[in-house]
């Protein structure tokens, strides 16, 4: 039985291994009006198994310093004023790491725009369902200028892992895709759902262990079945009798009675004397 139990501990241990290698952050999450959500994103940086929680940007823009992104595609008409500039996401559900941007995430759009004068971010404002960044909120962050933030990655439609093509690592080397729409951009939960890649790993790593488990329970019942039957049948064939030698009573083959033909013979005799 500890074999046994040896054996799916191991099995266990060895898919959780597995699991931990498999898995890896690449769904991204936004935190708008303090609700964390899938996003419909990619993680800023190449992603391994070791890879620490990452900041995200909607796929096809640029991934910038402090946590901002910077989309490039047209803006929009009037009465839409926006700046290009948005608070990014991260790859961790609970919103807890220090990757993470917080700033604005109390807010419905992630939209940015940076004060010159005063030298700081504001969140931009929302004005009948239209994002208005010459009109922005109170919510202020400091971080660099538009111009001094460095560029740290550019997303492509799918996000980079450690078993991806290293040339697609670097923004330059990202292929050009169709841009999403200004909507998309300001709100990158909108197209977001389903269970992420890690969920469905965590998901059938579960069932294998316990699939693994279920059958060394089996193992075990039919292996003890088979003993307890064997013992039976060796019992069946022993007697049990007191025996000094060991201070108790001990299995023992059946002694085997005397024949009682002899005694019948000298009855036939005494009968002929008589």
């Amino acid at each position: 039985m500890y074999n046994i139990i040896t054996i799916i501990a191991l099995l266990a241990l060895s898919t959780r291994q597995i699991e931990a290698q498999a898995v890896l952050a690449t769904a991204c999450y936004f935190k708008r009006d303090s609700q964390v959500g899938l996003g419909n994103a990619g993680p800023c940086g190449v992603v391994t198994p070791t890879t620490n929680f990452t900041s995200c940007c909607v796929s096809g823009d640029t991934c910038l310093a402090d946590g901002l992104c910077h989309y490039t595609h047209p803006m929009p008409d009037a009465p839409t004023v926006e700046t290009g500039y948005y608070m990014g996401g991260c790859t961790d559900p609970s919103y807890s790491a220090a990757s993470c941007p917080i700033s604005c995430s109390d807010l419905h759009l992630p939209d940015v725009v940076y004060n010159q004068t005063t030298k700081i971010w504001h969140c931009c404002g929302l004005i009948n369902g239209s994002v208005r960044c010459d009109t922005p909120t109170d919510e202020t962050f400091s971080a660099p200028a538009p111009s001094a933030l460095s560029v740290t990655f550019s997303v492509g439609p799918t996000p980079v892992t450690a078993a991806s093509s290293p040339s697609s690592t670097s923004p330059s080397s990202t292929s050009p895709t169709t841009l999403p729409s200004a909507s998309q951009t300001s709100d990158p939960q909108a197209t977001g759902g389903g269970l992420s890649r890690g969920a469905k790993a965590g998901i059938g790593a579960g069932c294998a262990i316990v699939g693994v488990a279920i059958i060394g329970l089996l193992a075990w019942f039919f292996s003890r079945r088979r003993t307890k039957h064997a013992v039976m049948r060796e019992t069946l064939g022993m007697g049990y009798g007191y025996n000094p030698a060991v201070g108790g009573y001990k299995a023992e083959r059946p002694v085997e009675l005397p024949s009682r033909a002899p005694e019948k013979a000298r009855n036939s005799v005494r009968a002929e004397l008589g």
